[in-house]
């Protein structure tokens, strides 16, 4: 497949011009083969319609043991680990490639990182000052999907946003729970 008609198994001349065009070659190889999983993912979600909610960025089980497997079958350079992180980053631009979020807070605020745990990092994102701006960016069609706070261990249910459900026409389509940790910083004397 590389360079023509050399195989990925063929043995590689090590001089720095080869290299090269192996890298290349790779590099275009990458690209057709991105965008046709991208291509496929958009349309296996169209097929499925938005009674199925909003499609999740992680990766299932199954399709991480597939990875895995075939990482082990070419016994590349690459760690399943490493393999499985670049398939995962993948999965969350093809799946979500039409979408855009509205979430709470400023960018890293755990609003955010919960957004971008359920949507990845190429979503496009439309921070909002008040749970009630995610609310209405989703209404007006400003967003696809609206993430806002439903719980947090320190104050519990948050009212403002479980009253705005029982309100509106919007529906819950997906849940992001998120492991809340502070680390604090100084620097001494």
């Amino acid at each position: 497949r590389l360079a023509g008609n050399r195989s990925s198994t063929s043995p590689i001349r090590h001089d720095e011009k080869d290299l090269a065009k192996v890298i290349e070659d790779c590099d275009v190889a990458l690209v057709l083969l991105l965008n046709e999983k991208a291509r496929a993912t958009s349309l296996l979600w169209e097929s499925k319609g938005a009674g199925d909610g909003v499609p999740s960025a992680e990766l299932k089980s199954e399709e991480l043991l597939r990875v895995s497997q075939a990482n082990q079958k070419v016994q590349g350079p690459l760690s399943d680990t490493m393999v499985s992180s670049i398939f995962q980053e993948i999965s969350r631009m093809c799946s979500l490639l039409r979408h855009t979020v509205a979430y709470l807070g400023p960018p890293a605020t755990f609003t955010h990182q919960a957004s971008r745990s359920r949507f990845g990092i190429n979503a496009n994102y439309v921070q909002c000052e008040r749970i009630n701006d995610v609310f209405t960016a989703v209404e007006k069609g400003v967003a696809d999907f609206g993430v806002a706070p439903i719980e947090n261990s320190t104050e519990g249910a948050i009212s403002q946003t479980l009253d705005l459900l029982a309100t509106c026409d919007l529906e819950v389509v997906g849940e992001v729970c998120l492991d809340i940790r502070h680390s604090l910083l100084s620097h001494g004397p």
